[in-house]
């Protein structure tokens, strides 16, 4: 579930650390956070999100988060989308497929290309990785290279035996979660190699400012309102924020989580040798907010190589509640509490800071996001399709690509109505599901839970998954949530803790319940029609391409 180093680790930048004091005030971070970079190597940075140094991203979120809590977000002055009765003219450069946003755009862009469309990529900085580690589990890993019919192996920068996951009393070790730390920046080498040598075109340092719909292709203008190209189809890949995005969402986030951490040096080698998934030492503080933890080892490839570095990544799930606190109050908090968290690190006045991280990602019941579009499908982050327990959407991308780009080759040819691609989009049980976790673990500033109330409720959960074994466990840490695990660590639950049972319905609310009782009932019939129904059903059988579509 917690795929949580993915897209906020595309979002660290560089720092360092030179501290005189060892507490954590309001002015630690600020300090730490402003300090010149000391390098460790020639570092990358990508674009998108997260971009620049570290008190620039601290302070560029810190805005966001304010207007966010503050109002509904205001509507741009003209929607980035706009419809032209006219045919595209025939002079401008056309493609099958152009995919707005490289970060993870490329993985989409690598295998269409492969499977015969002619794709274009449109970045408005470079199409680059940056230097660092996303995370991912080992079978995920191979999954994205048996669909892509690449070898990436050249990327992994790290790999480990276990992870941790720990809440209160409960602990235990999980194989095969977040165990591979790949590195964007060869990753992304490897994919543009391929995807350029395969015909596809990159459009680097190039701003879109809108897109003109006509009935035979998506017209892409830049910056200057010039056009640069056109496509049959639209993939918009720019993560959660999107201008078209931006367009439809109306109302304040669903949730939010924050996510603050560091890349440094300074760590134990010895204790060094395992990550956590998730993890909490104490329960629900002075501000509402229930921290958890995660961390992994970098740099790690060979067996029984050693390492003093590792990411480290404080998170909490809340609402844009007004009262909510700022993110550099939780990055304060971070720094006091990570000695705490690490035991091997005796003051904070020991790290050598490469990388820092403070955002927030915000995330929307109304997932996957429908558009009124013939030609433009939002995808990944963009769509809202991460889970609502996840903060970003490497991992994502790995489970639904083969699904997104089969249906979007396929409809290439096609003349589809908006609620016909839109489908590709369509509603998703076990993703609706997993909101009634997310408010599980938070607690709003009027709630009267007691703080150690999240900790026991995951360790009873998260012990009942363990004893039902890693088919429950792992997929449920890789945002995979099945009815069968869903309902057997449910029932375990009921049973070891009856008591905690109307603590539980008292801390959702009746009508979260209700609604998340109707998904679970969908994600039961899904389920069911997939068993039975999928493996007799022959596509080739339908004549018709568009119905089979």
């Amino acid at each position: 579930m917690f795929s949580v180093m993915l897209f906020m680790s595309c979002l660290l930048c560089s720092n360092s650390l030179s501290t005189n004091s060892p507490a954590a005030t309001a002015s630690t971070t600020r300090r730490l956070l402003s300090k010149p970079a000391k390098s460790v190597g020639p570092l990358t940075q990508g674009g998108g999100a997260g971009a620049g140094d570290g008190l620039s991203m601290l302070e560029a979120a810190e805005k966001r988060w304010d207007m966010t809590k503050s109002s509904p977000p205001t509507p741009p002055p003209s929607p980035f989308i706009r419809p032209s009765q006219e045919m595209s003219p025939p002079s401008l450069d056309s493609y099958d497929v152009a995919i707005l946003g490289s970060t993870l755009g490329l993985i989409y862009a690598t295998k269409l290309q492969s499977m015969g469309a002619s794709v274009a990529v449109v970045e408005r900085a470079k199409v680059q990785g940056r230097s660092q580690e996303w995370n991912i589990g080992t079978g995920e890993f191979h999954s994205l290279q048996s669909a892509l019919n690449l070898d990436l192996t050249p990327a992994i920068g790290s790999c480990f035996d276990t992870n941790r996951v720990g809440f209160g009393e409960f602990e235990c070790r999980v194989k095969g979660v977040l165990d591979l730390g790949i590195k964007p920046d060869i990753m992304t080498g490897i994919l543009k190699e391929e995807f350029e040598k395969a015909g596809g075109i990159c459009f680097e340092d190039t701003s879109v400012s809108s897109l003109l719909e006509h009935p035979d292709s998506v017209v892409i203008n830049k910056a200057d309102e010039e056009p640069l190209c056109k496509a049959k189809i639209i993939l918009d890949c720019t993560g959660n924020g999107s201008p078209i995005a931006r367009d439809y969402r109306k109302d304040k986030p669903s949730g939010i989580c924050v996510v603050v951490g560091t890349c440094a040096s300074g760590y134990s080698e010895e204790t060094n040798d395992f990550g956590d998934v998730i993890y909490t030492n104490g329960g629900i503080n002075e501000k509402n907010l229930q921290y958890f933890w995660e961390s992994f080892p970098v740099g790690m490839v060979k067996e029984g190589e050693k390492s003093n570095t590792k990411t480290t990544y404080m998170f909490t799930y809340l609402d844009a509640d007004s009262r909510r606190p700022t993110i550099e109050s939780i990055f304060d908090d971070y720094f006091d509490l990570l000695p705490s968290y690490q035991p091997s690190l005796k003051s904070v006045e020991d790290l050598n800071i490469i990388r820092s991280l403070s955002a927030f990602f915000p995330t929307y019941k109304a997932s996957p996001l429908k558009i009124d579009s013939n030609r433009v499908l939002l995808v990944g982050d963009a769509s809202g399709i991460q889970s609502p327990l996840s903060f970003g959407g490497f991992g994502a991308t790995t489970r639904h690509l083969t699904r997104i780009t089969s249906a979007v080759h396929e409809a290439i040819p096609l003349d589809l109505s908006s609620n016909e691609l839109q489908s590709v989009n369509s509603y998703l049980p076990n993703l609706s599901a997993a909101w009634m976790f997310q408010k599980a673990m938070m607690k709003t500033p009027d709630q009267g839970t007691d703080s150690g109330f999240i900790e026991r409720l995951l360790s009873g959960n998260f012990k009942v998954m363990d004893d039902m074994g890693p088919r429950t466990m792992v997929p449920f840490l890789q945002d995979v949530v099945r009815f069968d695990g869903l309902l057997g660590s449910l029932a375990g639950s009921f049973i070891a803790t009856p008591l905690e049972m109307p603590i539980i319905i008292g801390h959702v609310g009746i009508p979260a319940l209700i609604e998340w009782m109707g998904h679970v009932a969908a994600l039961a019939a899904f389920t069911m029609a997939d068993a039975l129904v999928s493996p007799n059903i022959d596509p080739d059988r339908i004549p018709n391409q568009k119905e089979r579509w």
